[in-house]
């Protein structure tokens, strides 16, 4: 579903025509219910993204906003492919505390610092990591053309949303009230399915750590 389609959808839904509800307002409020949406959740799937970032010898920080096309929001792991090692993250007193500012070699941990990651120690030559995380979410409500960017299971809520704030224009409390309940019945159920652990993920008992006294 893009804007338009959604701008027709809630007219469908409502009744109301452009001169009871102007473009511009179910816009404005199709984006805040998507933002409020979103910030349900900080690892949406759909959101994940793979960029690779090669590291220039000397140079310990590279701004996240430098990573791929400059659209990742947060990285959450570093892997380099030669050495086939998972870069660990740690805080950035660890880092200094432990490599100073001039220690150089091949980064085997990480920092996040002002969106910026820094290479522990600094890399001394030229590497490519894959980068892994989160992307941040296309500008869907500039354009009629473009998709609303989530999952389809999350736009029915986004039209129930707005038709709320219509409806609280319109000073109709009970239907504003009753389609802000929906929205929020619509966006849990589609969170919980969205969010649920997939068939083919392995079983890991005790999140993986041996407890005590345990004979494996």
């Amino acid at each position: 579903m893009n804007r338009v389609e959604l701008r027709a959808k809630i007219r469908e839904i409502t009744e109301l025509t452009e001169d009871d509800a102007s473009d511009v307002v179910i816009d404005f409020y199709a984006r805040d219910g998507f933002e409020r949406i979103i910030n349900l959740e900080r690892r949406w799937p759909f959101f994940e993204s793979s960029n690779t970032l090669t590291l220039t010898p000397g140079d310990p920080d590279y701004p996240i906003s430098s990573i791929g096309d400059g659209g990742l929001r947060e990285v959450v792991s570093l892997f380099d492919n030669d050495s086939l090692y998972h870069l660990q993250l740690i805080d950035m007193g660890t880092g200094e505390r432990t490599w100073g500012v001039t220690a150089s070699g091949r980064p085997t941990h990480w920092s996040r610092w002002a969106n910026t990651v820094r290479m522990w120690p600094k890399p001394s030559s030229a590497t490519t990591l894959v980068v892994r995380g989160y992307r941040k979410p296309a500008e869907w409500w500039n354009s009629d053309a473009t998709e609303i960017d989530c999952d389809e299971r999350l736009h029915a809520a986004i039209v129930y949303y707005v038709i709320s704030r219509l409806y609280q224009l319109q000073e109709d409390v009970e239907l504003s009230n009753f389609y802000a309940q929906t929205f929020a019945e619509s966006a849990s159920t589609a969170k919980e399915e969205i969010m649920r652990v997939s068939a083919q993920s392995p079983i890991i008992l005790n999140r993986g750590v041996t407890l005590p006294g345990s004979m494996f």
